[in-house]
């Protein structure tokens, strides 16, 4: 809110059948110089400084048209301007550019600056993917898999996934470790998708050291072991995965691989609700309900529960009336 400012008037103290203090004339007020000696400042606008990527871009350097196109679609240094970045990553892809045309196959299919296209960005991605760019597998993959922009064709998406996996792109053998866990599109398979996660994790994707900690947990495709479930949370929400560091909190409550540890617990479901991960509030809910190194505190335990079933939470909803 901008400041109001308040002008005081000065008052002078009267003496006792005394007249008042004169006041002070005003300042004399400025005289604007003869229009002779008046002189006119020309205002310099400086032109906008070239984004490096530019003369590249123009010379033919494709790698610098994406990464120009890149800086248009986000507005890095420039206003955003998706038709420009659309333009000049349809120039990259029709010049082989198999980045080019993942990237934009990206911002087809989120709807980054344009409607969303799934059939343009399956095409797209086939197009790089077909061209041995492994990141484009992935994505078609995951196209593949939902039946978006393509038909729903799970073996294709499976082929496309494992193909990009190979190629060490960590996150397509996360997706082949979920199909396998889940069982729904293909037969459960345990044993793969411990493998799998095993890759993912190693291969920095943290989300799945987490999956991967659960089938320990349950001994589910991997003999049971708590000690490296717990390892394995720990390693995962070093890695800022959130759902790691709730699984962490809640072998740490319960004593599970690891010793109780109530202060760690609460720490870490703390951590977990304020980036914005419901279970973490749930969590501290039920901390507060059993008064696990806290003292029972119903109200402050539904507290919690409301904010979780407020952020999505279901389950959590019913423990919060």
């Amino acid at each position: 809110m901008q400041p109001t400012w308040i002008v005081v008037a000065s008052l002078v103290a009267l003496g006792c059948g005394a007249s008042p203090a004169p006041l002070a004339p005003p300042p004399p007020r400025p005289v604007a110089a003869p229009a002779a000696e008046r002189v006119s400042v020309a205002v310099v606008v400086p032109e906008p400084a070239a984004l490096p990527e530019q003369a590249p871009c123009d010379a033919g350097d494709l790698d610098a048209c994406v990464d120009l196109a890149v800086r248009y679609a986000d507005g890095t240094g420039v206003a955003k301007d998706p038709a420009k970045a659309i333009a000049l990553l349809q120039r990259t892809c029709d010049g082989d550019h198999l980045l080019g045309c993942t990237t934009l196959g990206i911002i087809y299919e989120r709807g980054l600056g344009v409607p969303v296209d799934a059939a343009k960005s399956a095409a797209l991605y086939l197009t790089a993917c077909d061209g041995d760019w492994l990141a484009a597998c992935h994505s078609l993959g995951g196209l593949l898999e939902r039946g978006e922009g393509v038909a729903k064709d799970v073996p294709q998406a499976i082929e496309r996934y494992r193909k990009a996996c190979t190629g060490n792109v960590f996150d397509a053998c996360g997706a082949l470790g979920e199909l396998y866990d889940e069982g729904t599109a293909v037969k459960q398979n345990y044993k793969l998708a411990a493998t799998h996660y095993q890759q993912a994790c190693d291969g920095g994707v943290m989300g799945y050291c987490n999956n991967l900690g659960r089938l320990y947990k349950y001994g589910r495709g991997v003999k049971k072991d708590l000690k490296r479930a717990a390892a394995l949370y720990e390693h995962g929400c070093d890695g800022k995965d959130l759902i790691s560091c709730s699984s962490l909190g809640v072998l740490t409550e319960n004593g599970m691989g690891v010793a109780v540890d109530y202060p760690k617990a609460k720490a870490l479901y703390e951590t977990v609700c304020t980036g914005g991960e419901m279970l973490g509030c749930h969590n501290l809910g039920v901390l507060y309900s059993e008064g696990h190194g806290v003292p029972a505190d119903p109200a402050q335990a539904a507290i919690w529960f409301k904010r979780a079933c407020d952020g999505g939470l279901e389950d959590s909803c019913k423990d919060a009336k």
